[in-house]
């Protein structure tokens, strides 16, 4: 499934990366400097793993977003 990436970038002293699950958008949120502590093959990584949760997500009907919620 395609769809559009937006990225966000949040303040705090944290490092964390986080995916607010919309069906048809992925939304990223960046959380203190982690984008910019992390070397570019990290940071495709990061974004790479939270991508795969909104792939997970739409898998067998949205089966496991509901056994994450």
């Amino acid at each position: 499934m395609a769809a559009p990436v937006t990225l966000y970038q949040a303040g705090g002293d944290g490092a964390n990366a986080a995916l607010f699950y919309l069906r048809d958008e992925v939304h990223i949120v960046f959380q203190g400097k982690i984008a910019t502590a992390l070397k570019e093959d990290e940071f495709r990584a990061l974004l790479g793993h939270e991508i795969g949760h909104h792939r997970l997500f739409h898998e067998d009907g949205g089966a496991y977003r509901v056994a994450d919620q």
